[in-house]
């Protein structure tokens, strides 16, 4: 540990705690410089490669995080924001799509935000396995505006009303 002089990651096992006001603690001077480090300096400091503007907005409400080809459709359309919104929170199955920069996730989120997404959203895609949330896909019928699903996870309900496509065309 003497070798490391600037670490990336400080994790503080002993209960010798930095931010107690007597500590001996290693590194205790490195956890004050960054303590008052607000997000606002992370981001001026690196230029992230983000669009401001995406072309097409989807939006798929889910009660599962078993997302069909959620992959194949980020990469093939990077130029769309996909929203995935539920009630409850995320798993890791589709938390682990946020790195992408057109993938945002609405975990418990709240009908204010719900109707937002329908009225900002162009399409509603329905590509989650398991029960579908039928208000959102009537809601996004009624606007007028598409509904698109995949064969393989077409809810019954919905399949005569939706376009239908299949996830090897992409």
């Amino acid at each position: 540990m003497d070798k490391v002089h600037d670490p990336l990651i400080i994790h503080y096992v002993t209960s010798q705690k930095p931010w107690y006001y007597i500590s001996s603690s290693r590194l205790r001077n490195k956890w004050w410089q960054y303590y008052l480090l607000g997000w606002s300096d992370i981001v001026n400091r690196f230029k992230f490669k983000m669009p401001l503007n995406f072309r097409k907005s989807a939006f798929t409400f889910t009660n599962t995080q078993d997302i069909v080809g959620i992959d194949k459709l980020v990469k093939a359309l990077p130029d769309w924001k996909f929203n995935f919104a539920a009630y409850s929170l995320f798993g890791w199955n589709l938390k682990q799509y946020i790195v992408n920069p057109n993938v945002r996730c609405w975990e418990s989120v709240i009908d204010y935000h719900l109707k937002k997404l329908i009225s900002e959203s162009d399409v509603y895609l329905d590509i989650n396995r398991g029960p579908k949330e039928e208000k959102f896909i009537t809601e996004f019928l009624n606007t007028g505006k598409p509904v698109y699903s995949l064969v393989e996870v077409a809810g019954k309900n919905f399949a005569k009303f939706c376009k239908l496509f299949k996830l090897s065309s992409f």
